[in-house]
């Protein structure tokens, strides 16, 4: 999630729909700087006149902090804005192909697990890590399809778009 006072947008990153590589790009364009020891908000290089000023988020969060809901990016928002001016902000997120979500999710997975047999060959796997490097795409699917994956207990891309009466609160979707 990225929130730019400076520039009335929230752009709310999905998981697994290139949501680091839009960051990295936006924040690359509003050329914020991170802060030592304020947690993971951007704090924008004041050196730079065109720098966004207010600009809440980035690529250097945590997954969980990356992926976060419309409506916890309108609380953040809150804190300092008035409601006014969150109808005026320009909201936005893309979305992916729910199956091509799903494969793109145990690739990853699958990746993630060799990577750190690789860098740590004497670490023990836990159970579910054997279990998970055992199975191809299909098994897995059929073991674990109804297990929910995404970050912050979302079940789908849409429940992350939208409030708690199912309106959704953005403005563009991308596909």
């Amino acid at each position: 999630m990225i929130i730019s006072k400076k520039h009335n947008f929230i752009y709310i990153g999905i998981y697994k729909t290139a949501t680091t590589s839009i960051q990295k790009h936006l924040a690359g364009r509003l050329n914020p700087i991170r802060k030592p020891k304020i947690g993971t908000r951007f704090v924008p290089n004041i050196d730079d006149p065109i720098v966004d000023k207010d600009l809440i988020g980035g690529a250097n969060e945590t997954q969980e902090e990356r992926h976060r809901d419309i409506l916890t990016a309108k609380k953040l928002y809150l804190e300092d804005e008035t409601e006014e001016n969150w109808d005026k902000l320009y909201i936005f997120s893309f979305v992916r192909n729910p199956f091509d979500l799903v494969l793109s999710h145990f690739n990853y997975k699958r990746k993630v697990i060799r990577k750190m047999l690789e860098k740590f060959p004497d670490k023990k796997l836990t159970t579910e890590q054997e279990l998970f490097l055992s199975l191809d795409f299909s098994d897995w699917v059929k073991e674990f399809g109804s297990i929910n994956f995404m970050p912050n207990d979302h079940a789908d891309q849409y429940s992350v778009l939208s409030d708690n009466d199912d309106k959704l609160l953005v403005d563009d979707i991308g596909r």
